[in-house]
């Protein structure tokens, strides 16, 4: 019995000297491990990378010693874009400028934004910037320019002047909206705006002028249109005439002489009067001489107001004949028409002045047509007469002596500018021989005869040169 217990006891304590062992034996392997770390071995270089001796995690890789950029494209990674080419920029630039002047600051502010952040970069980019405050301070004046104009159509003109004033001295801005007004709208906002774009001589109104004329009835807003034009004939772009040109060239009934006055200004203030300018101007070599038939149609024209304009542009577009226009009459005060000529000079003694059956008593004459002028200057005209005269120049009545006696000569002088003066002279005679005789001296030459060289007159039906058959 007792041996049975003491072999039981022997045998708890044979396990818990064991456990003990066990724990201590646990105690030294944790260690180990922690003494190996501090005495960590030394790194070497292998073939295929750094790898430290007895890591437990392995070898570690190396980055290459003379590295390639990474080219690969990770999939899904959208390309890198291309630059922008100088025709894309160029393109928006004329789009915001575009919209600038069809009066649409915002959009084109906002359009000049986008542009700014895509070309960032661009040679030509700092322009953006400059655009870009300008549309500001455009947008900016907006409001109150369009009231400005607004008040154009007021009633009061003390109104009318002060808006006229503030529009003029606007700018740029106000030129854009005033254009933006002509292409908009009708009646008179649309006239008064034609008109103050022609007195700020705005280069790129008779573009707009033309573009609305096309389309405008006889009214006052045609007529502002044309005297716009006119006034900017000699700015207006070389596109705007052929267009009006093609209006009056297609009128067989001479219905647009409004538009051909624009083309006689053009001639005159642009050709110089050349014929061959006119005809590059207006693309047609033969433009001159279908202008020129355009005037002398007119002139015969049952329209009052067309027939006034052709006589009034006849010197410019070349619609006259040398000489004056000689009409006589029975009685001297112009009692009875007895016939018209075309009398080449005023050079008349007794029966050389052409009257019937040779009549040179109880007469009458009326001369009239231009005094052409080739130099600016103090001129003498001179008439030397036998009976009555009356002399005018230029409207301008210089000699007067309308009461009967024998031959005298009177002169006065006068102050003339190159070109083409009215004159008009007349006489009559009751006794005695008829004389007349018109001369002058001016600049470079002296006393003499003024002769048909200097002398205009316009045709008229039924008449014939000197010489020409009866």
């Amino acid at each position: 019995m007792k041996s049975a217990i003491g072999n039981r006891q022997s045998a708890i304590l044979a396990l818990f000297l064991c456990g003990l062992l066990a724990g201590g034996c646990g105690k030294e392997e944790t260690a180990k491990p922690k003494a190996a770390k501090a005495a960590e071995p030394p790194q070497k270089v292998t073939g295929s990378g750094l790898q430290v001796a007895g890591s437990r995690e392995g070898p570690v890789k190396e980055a290459p010693r003379n590295p390639e950029p990474e080219t690969r494209n990770l999939a899904g990674a959208p390309p890198t874009a291309p630059a922008p080419k100088a025709e894309e920029f160029d393109a928006a630039l004329g789009k915001i400028l575009g919209l600038e002047q069809d009066g649409q600051f915002s959009e084109a502010m906002q359009l000049c934004r986008e542009a700014g952040s895509r070309f960032r970069g661009h040679p030509k980019a700092t322009a953006l910037l400059e655009i870009s405050a300008r549309l500001r301070d455009e947008k900016k004046a907006a409001p109150q320019l369009l009231f400005a104009i607004q008040k154009l159509t007021s009633a009061r003109p003390d109104v009318v002047e002060v808006a006229q004033r503030e529009l003029l001295q606007a700018g740029d801005a106000s030129l854009i909206l005033l254009r933006k007004t002509l292409r908009d709208e009708s009646g008179d906002a649309a006239v008064e705006a034609a008109k103050i774009l022609a007195q700020a001589r705005d280069k790129r109104a008779p573009q707009a002028f033309v573009a609305r004329l096309v389309h405008s009835p006889a009214g006052p807003l045609r007529a502002a249109l044309c005297d716009g034009l006119k006034a900017l004939a000699d700015l207006a772009g070389q596109n705007v005439f052929p267009a009006l040109y093609a209006i009056v060239k297609d009128d067989a009934a001479g219905r647009n002489w409004d538009v051909a006055d624009v083309l006689c200004a053009a001639l005159a203030k642009r050709c110089g009067g050349d014929a061959v300018k006119l005809g590059e101007l207006l693309g047609d070599p033969a433009a001159a001489g279908a202008l020129n038939a355009y005037v002398a149609k007119a002139i015969d024209s049952n329209d009052e107001s067309a027939a006034n304009w052709a006589r009034s542009v006849a010197p410019v577009v070349g619609v006259l004949v040398n000489g004056l226009r000689g009409s006589y009459f029975q009685g001297t005060n112009f009692e009875k028409l007895l016939l018209e000529r075309l009398d080449t000079k005023i050079d008349f003694a007794g029966k050389t002045l052409p009257f019937p059956e040779g009549k040179s008593k109880a007469v009458s004459v009326r001369w009239t047509g231009y005094l052409l002028v080739d130099k600016d200057g103090n001129y003498m005209i001179a008439s030397g007469f036998d009976g009555g005269q009356r002399l005018w120049i230029g409207g301008k009545l210089i000699l007067e002596d309308w009461t009967e006696h024998g031959a005298t000569e009177q002169q006065a002088s006068v102050k003339l500018l190159k070109g083409f003066h009215e004159i008009k002279l007349e006489y009559m005679n009751s006794k005695g021989e008829a004389r007349i005789h018109l001369s002058w001296d001016g600049p470079g030459f002296t006393r003499r005869v003024i002769a048909a060289d200097a002398l205009r007159t316009l045709p008229w039906k039924g008449m014939q040169k000197p010489g020409a058959p009866k």
